[in-house]
């Protein structure tokens, strides 16, 4: 009964049905289960790699500055993972990269890869961090995060640095400028508590809420977007990819006279694959992609409607859904993708989700809004040399006409017709090659060393393949 009540309220409201669902799920306690997977998941201090990072403090021998660089790493499923260990392969310079580990294994792999002929950077746990500056002395310290609990660990991290008084030398590397969620999960506060805090750093009155106070939603069009409070914990200086973050950044902290520098989000293709390896497309067919976390936010049910509208037309065409928890969302609205040809790929490694991104003539990548957070998708798809649909907003406009920009909210007959477009005028191969070769990671080792370090020639590594099979 309660499976058809879900159906009904699905056909009149896609986004209240997943509301109701979840609601169902809390009170049933199924929460608790992803809360036992949260604690079990939960980084650890890994003593092997601790002590492998205490013992090279006590052997520094290295002369001259070196600058360090705190990310998370896989096999840590975030974006900025991914992007902070595929920023530094190939790069020989004095640059130590620090990182949670949760794998002692894939730990020692990364840490050979990236370390190459023995020029490249070097890896260590990030629990031993300032042991290795009172050792190295870095010049300065950059410290990549988004809006993800994976970057919980920098809250242990900042208070660390309080105490030995070195934050005069971080730098945040902000991939979302929206870290609300950041913000909220490490102080560890409760809404009321967590609202009255942002508007005594914000200098300003917000409106009255419920007991849970304001959503971050709510909050963003307050023009809140928590930045601001990491600058009140000492950090000054702020890099972001792009000039629609930059703008949002500079806004949130205005008034502050913090340092807001500009880099790029570097493109790569994140497995090394022959072409012999890509899966050939159908001729009869044409095939849809989207990829990422799906959501209404992205657009979903534009793309479903778009597809069934061609399919009205009389075109043979299908869909891949490729992306983490692609099979629940397509298992809980299940109206939305009924009677469309699909192929869904839930939750894949790196490897799986770049042949994911090759099995489609045209891929779509819708935002309701874009508040200038980088995108690891587009770029992918870029390299492969896919035809990409964006929408005209925040950081995608920069993609300029590398791919078919769309304005925010279009129709799924619009849609439709832009698809159509591209399956008989592709992209110019040109126009996406550009954007590749002046977005490649050795252009942007070169940008950041200009930032913080003597320019260092590009090196040889071996294949990535080592990285997926570890």
């Amino acid at each position: 009964m309660t499976r058809v009540l879900f159906k009904i309220l699905a056909r009149l409201s896609p986004a209240m049905a997943d509301l109701a669902r979840q609601s169902y799920y809390t009170m049933k306690g199924w929460r608790i289960d992803e809360l036992k997977r949260h604690i079990e998941n939960k980084p650890p201090y890994s003593t092997l790699t601790l002590d492998y990072t205490l013992r090279a403090a006590f052997d520094q021998k290295t002369s001259g500055e070196r600058v360090a660089f705190i990310s998370c790493l896989p096999p840590m499923k975030s974006g900025v993972a991914t992007y902070s260990l595929y920023s530094w392969l190939n790069y020989s310079g004095p640059l130590d990269i620090f990182t949670p580990v949760i794998d002692d294994d894939w730990f020692f792999a990364t840490a050979r890869l990236l370390r190459g002929d023995g020029s490249g950077p070097r890896l260590f746990n990030v629990a031993g961090f300032l042991s290795m500056d009172q050792a190295a002395s870095y010049s300065s310290i950059v410290v990549a995060i988004g809006n993800s609990n994976h970057h919980l660990y920098i809250f242990d991290l900042l208070n660390k640095l309080q105490m030995f008084s070195t934050l005069e030398r971080v730098t945040f590397l902000v991939h979302d400028p929206c870290l609300l969620n950041l913000v909220q999960s490490g102080s560890e506060l409760a809404p009321p508590q967590f609202q009255e805090i942002l508007a005594k750093l914000y200098e300003q009155s917000l409106p009255k809420s419920s007991s849970q106070g304001l959503s971050h939603r709510e909050l963003i069009a307050e023009g809140i977007l928590g930045v601001r409070y990491f600058y009140n914990r000492g950090v000054k200086h702020y890099l972001v990819n792009s000039a629609a973050a930059k703008i949002l950044v500079e806004s949130d902290l205005r008034g502050t006279g913090a340092l807001i520098r500009q880099v790029f989000n570097p493109v790569f293709s994140p497995i090394d694959m022959n072409k012999d390896d890509r899966p050939s497309l159908p001729t009869d067919r044409l095939v849809v992609g989207t990829y990422g976390v799906p959501s209404f936010d992205k657009g979903i049910q534009t793309v479903t409607e778009a597809i069934r509208i061609l399919m009205k037309r009389g075109e043979n065409v299908s869909l891949v859904l490729s992306g983490f928890n692609a099979a629940r969302f397509v298992q809980w609205h299940e109206t939305i993708f009924a009677g469309i040809e699909m192929e869904i790929i839930e939750s894949p490694p790196d490897a799986d989700f770049a042949r994911s991104m090759q099995k489609c003539h045209v891929a779509v990548q819708l935002r309701e809004y874009q508040l200038g957070e980088s995108s690891g998708v587009v770029p992918q798809l870029l390299t492969l040399d896919k035809d990409v649909i964006v929408t005209a907003a925040g950081s995608f406009v920069e993609y300029g006409d590398a791919v078919r920009q769309v304005p925010t909210g279009i129709s799924p007959e619009r849609l439709a017709d832009e698809i159509l477009v591209l399956k008989t005028t592709p992209i110019a191969a040109e126009n996406k090659r550009a954007y590749v070769e002046t977005h490649s990671p050795e252009r942007f080792q070169s940008r950041f060393a200009q930032l913080f370090m003597k320019p260092a020639a590009p090196r040889r590594t071996p294949s990535l393949v080592a990285v997926e099979k570890s």
